[in-house]
């Protein structure tokens, strides 16, 4: 931890910490997580890309180098008998695609693969190899019930019929996987923002209502 000496104009000190007071009561430690709140909203909205970034609401944004690891778990954890995945390609890619895969529809320029669950992150990792398939803001990947929906640049969102602690389940085993540990159980946590700012940094655990 860091220790942070700032000086603030008082108007904008007692609004501070009036607001904070009425978010987090009068408890410990509230200016230092209301600060360290307002200094990260500070750095996402002028630009730093998070490495990971994980929040309750069943969104994620993912660096390219990670997204086959959580399709992974995702597959693992929600084990779907049916997957199909499908995005829109350029000409370009679909005479790329025509090459590699022997199976797929073309409805327009919309690609559709569906893969056995024991195809699938094989049939990720080639796609993701010869095609930015994770930047592009129509990939929906469909298992079961449960859709992932692509929103470009590593930006995910999960819907469909999955409770809260299933989705906690997928964070866990995730970030175990990746070797990254929290300081909280989530269990059945409904409101919390996990964030990595590179690979090399400390997770930043943001939680409300603990």
């Amino acid at each position: 931890m860091t220790n942070l000496r700032i000086n603030l104009p008082e108007e904008l000190d007692k609004e501070f910490r009036t607001i904070i007071a009425s978010k987090y009561g009068y408890s410990k430690g509230a200016l230092s997580l209301a600060t360290q709140d307002a200094i990260l909203n500070w750095i996402l909205k002028n630009g730093k890309e998070p490495w990971l970034y994980i929040d309750s609401n069943m969104s994620l944004d993912v660096h390219e180098g990670i997204m086959i690891p959580l399709f992974k778990v995702i597959a693992k954890v929600l084990d779907p008998r049916r997957i199909i995945i499908s995005f829109s390609a350029s000409l370009d890619e679909i005479e790329l695609i025509s090459k590699i895969f022997e199976k797929f529809e073309l409805k327009n320029n919309d690609i559709f693969f569906e893969v056995e669950k024991t195809d699938f992150i094989k049939t990720l990792g080639q796609l993701f190899k010869v095609i930015k398939v994770q930047e592009k803001p129509s990939l929906l990947i469909e298992l079961d019930s449960v859709n992932i929906i692509g929103g470009g640049g590593g930006c995910l969102s999960i819907w469909g019929e999955i409770s809260i602690q299933k989705y906690n389940q997928i964070v866990i085993t995730f970030l175990k996987d990746l070797n990254i540990e929290i300081q909280i159980s989530l269990n059945n946590l409904k409101n919390y923002q996990l964030i990595l700012l590179n690979p090399n940094s400390s997770l930043i655990e943001l939680f409300e209502n603990r």
